[in-house]
């Protein structure tokens, strides 16, 4: 029991400072990407929510965190970005063209929809594989990492257009050179 407790400590704590590492190193990326508080806050707000719900649902169905399943929040929080990245540079692309917020959120979900529907898809396809593994706890990190995969994608496509026409978004214009590192990326 000593051992086991020692253990579960220790997950714990790995899990929480890795986990603050990778949102850390997201939050860089995106600002050496984006140049905007928005372009950080976003996709940050997507992939916490979907990281956090995936946990509540294991606590929900009384699944305990394993030393396997403490990987899902940092492995959902790097994975889960990528939806958000993808609608936000379309979007940021889009509004610099002189088109209003609401065409430019409307042109975003347009052409990276199925991009990010098909992307999504295919990792909870991957990700569903380790289910079948005879250890169990390879099988929910699995199942419940394809579960987080699948929240970000609906928080992208359903929280994400809302946020960006609710918060202010300044205008960058092309001359701004230091603005466009994402497109030049």
């Amino acid at each position: 029991p000593v051992v086991v407790d020692l253990f579960n400590r220790a997950v714990a704590t790995d899990m929480t400072r890795c986990a603050f590492y990778a949102l850390a190193m997201i939050a860089l990326s995106m600002g050496f990407l984006f140049r905007r508080a928005s372009g950080v806050c976003l996709p940050l707000i997507v992939v916490v929510a979907s990281a956090v719900s995936a946990l509540g649902l294991m606590a929900l169905l009384g699944v305990e965190v394993k030393i396997m399943t403490a990987i899902l929040p940092v492995l959902l929080l790097c994975v889960g970005v990528a939806d958000s990245v993808h609608v936000l540079t379309i979007f940021f692309r889009e509004y610099r063209a002189d088109t209003s917020k609401e065409e430019a959120v409307a042109r975003a979900m347009k052409h990276s929809g199925l991009p990010v529907l098909l992307t999504s898809l295919t990792t909870v396809a991957g990700l569903l594989s380790f289910a079948f593994a005879e250890i169990s706890a390879i099988g929910e990190m699995g199942v419940f990492s394809a579960a987080g995969v699948i929240l970000a994608l609906i928080f992208t496509i359903v929280l994400l257009p809302p946020m960006i026409a609710i918060i202010p978004v300044k205008r960058i214009t092309l001359k701004d050179k230091k603005a466009v590192v994402m497109d030049r990326a």
